[in-house]
């Protein structure tokens, strides 16, 4: 009688585990746990009817380290930290890219609306070496045509267009938080007055190794600097010359791109790519 009593009660216990689990089991959060999530993870959605702007963006390091990151717009978020809607990087890589919110990271997060002239996120990058990283779009959902996908390096003031190139470059080790920029309008679209920057420019002559600068209007050029796609500065011309045409010797540069920065004495910038071959 005694076994009998407690195989009922055992029974008992089972059924309501079991009816709790089926109330609560099905229930899920309305975006995520906050946890870290793999790039499996990322691509799973629960919706049917979901019609929010996702953005994916994939960072991979030295060919064999990845992160996917998402960025979702929906009304309910702000551009703070929102529960339910931001997750966080739990599980920091050796090299790894993340969203960065108030000084924190997160693999996710979502957004109010996107003002394409004003909206600007901030991403963070870490190397634990120097070696070759690509940032690019892994998909977009819902994403209006007219919305530009630029990558900003503040640091060489250049952009990239990530509907059409891939950013690639190789950085050295070290905690990039103040470098790249999520924008979603390119530059030449502000509508900024760019006839400074026409009419000087710029080229590299490859069978003489020579930078080309043409000055039409005879600007006075401070210096012209030329750096690597790690940031680091390896020409720093000083003695700059007048006149509307001039050549610059560039010797012993690998082949590869490159950025020049020209500053005017009437602080003007011009930064444009060259490609060394």
């Amino acid at each position: 009688m005694k076994t009998t009593r407690s195989f009922i009660k055992n029974i008992g216990i089972f059924l309501c585990l079991l009816l709790l689990q089926t109330s609560f089991g099905q229930t899920t959060s309305a975006e995520n746990d906050n946890d870290s999530l793999s790039t499996d993870e990322l691509n799973i959605s629960t919706e049917t009817d979901d019609d929010r702007p996702k953005i994916r963006l994939l960072f991979t390091s030295v060919g064999i380290i990845n992160r996917q990151i998402l960025l979702t717009v929906d009304d309910r978020c702000t551009d703070d930290y929102d529960w339910g809607f931001d997750g966080y990087l739990n599980d920091v890589q050796v090299d790894d890219m993340s969203w960065l919110i108030n000084d924190e990271l997160f693999v996710i997060q979502g957004i109010g609306d996107v003002d394409t002239e004003e909206t600007s996120l901030p991403l963070s990058i870490q190397k634990s070496d120097v070696g070759d990283v690509v940032i690019s779009i892994q998909s977009l959902e819902n994403v209006p045509d007219e919305w530009d996908i630029i990558l900003h390096d503040t640091e060489l003031g250049t952009h990239y267009d990530l509907r059409s190139i891939n950013y690639e470059a190789t950085l050295m080790a070290g905690v990039y938080q103040d470098r790249f920029v999520l924008g979603f309008q390119n530059p030449s679209a502000l509508g900024i007055d760019d006839n400074e920057e026409e009419q000087l420019d710029f080229y590299f002559a490859t069978s003489r190794d020579k930078l080309v600068v043409l000055n039409p209007t005879n600007s006075s050029l401070n210096n012209i600097e030329i750096y690597n796609t790690s940031g680091q500065s390896i020409y720093n011309i000083k003695d700059t010359l007048e006149g509307s045409y001039n050549e610059y010797s560039i010797d012993n540069v690998p082949s590869g791109i490159y950025i020049v920065r020209i500053n005017t004495d009437d602080d003007k910038v011009v930064t444009k790519k060259i490609v060394v071959q």
